[in-house]
């Protein structure tokens, strides 16, 4: 059955903890509690597909798995997509940028991006700590 995908990057319970209290923290200042409500962890979106076949796309993510290695990812900066979102960035990382061509690349055969900022250059890795802020009045 054809569905969106996302393919995400989830994190230990350690270096999940921050995040998730700023996620709270957003929630609470904001009066939008969107992310606690819906239950959305932190991650961090490699690439963002319309629908297709979930096992052809599973088949393309596991046969590029050799990519994947863990990384000291640090997120020292607090930045806006305004007036929608507020979110962590990364220090730059090699290692997230040929994942999101490879994964863009690859998919891209069998996919077309259901979101342009999700393609390799227009691409900003980041973890979300608040979404939907535009619908807070």
């Amino acid at each position: 059955m054809p569905l969106p995908i996302s393919i995400e990057l989830h994190f230990d319970p350690q270096s999940t903890a921050p995040t998730q209290a700023y996620i709270e923290q957003a929630a609470e200042t904001s009066g939008n509690d969107y992310m606690p409500q819906h239950r959305i962890p932190p991650h961090l979106t490699l690439a963002f597909f319309g629908n297709r076949p979930i096992g052809i796309a599973l088949e393309q993510v596991v046969a590029r798995k050799g990519l994947f290695r863990a990384e000291r990812l640090v997120f020292p900066v607090i930045a806006a997509f305004v007036p929608s979102m507020l979110f962590l960035v990364p220090k730059q990382s090699e290692c997230l940028a040929m994942l999101n061509h490879e994964i863009c690349t690859g998919l891209g055969e069998i996919a077309s991006p259901a979101d342009p900022f999700y393609l390799p250059k227009s691409w900003v890795p980041h973890r979300s700590i608040a979404v939907r802020l535009e619908c807070v009045r």
